[in-house]
């Protein structure tokens, strides 16, 4: 079901969040009701799955916006959208943060080589035997 519907041509402000905010809590995540009710897992509660991925089963870690629905579309209907702004979400403190991950999974931890060696991180780290992920979290500035 959509989350919400729109007549065409409507100007609308659609909130995002980083899917990996889960990697620095204190900056990304911590005092921001919005973003604690996406990550709060509890033993009580469990995860809010029914809030994740394609299926609402909690496939995968992207947070994605939507569905939104379109008056008048139907299906195959090719529709133009266009971004106006974007701004990063502050934090409680007036703070922003971003979060890249550099790593060796995804399809190349799983699938090996065409001459059947695996994919390694190579001189990418000093385990060069694991699928290694480095986070890098990173302030962004208004200028």
């Amino acid at each position: 079901d959509p989350v919400i519907t729109v007549a065409s041509g409507t100007v609308m402000t659609v909130e995002m969040a980083t899917h990996h905010a889960c990697d620095d809590w204190d900056h990304l995540i911590k005092g921001d009701p919005g973003m604690e009710d996406i990550y709060t897992w509890t033993t009580e509660g469990g995860a809010r799955e029914e809030f994740r991925g394609a299926t609402g089963g909690g496939d995968g870690v992207h947070v994605l916006t939507g569905p939104i629905f379109v008056e008048g579309a139907e299906p195959g209907d090719v529709l133009k959208v266009e971004i106006l702004d974007l701004k990063p979400r502050k934090n409680p403190d007036g703070k922003t943060f971003g979060s890249n991950a550099a790593a060796w999974w995804g399809f190349q931890a799983r699938v090996p080589m065409v001459d059947g060696d695996n994919f390694t991180a190579g001189d990418f780290t000093s385990t060069p035997d694991s699928n290694d992920e480095v986070i890098t979290i990173y302030e962004i500035l208004d200028e």
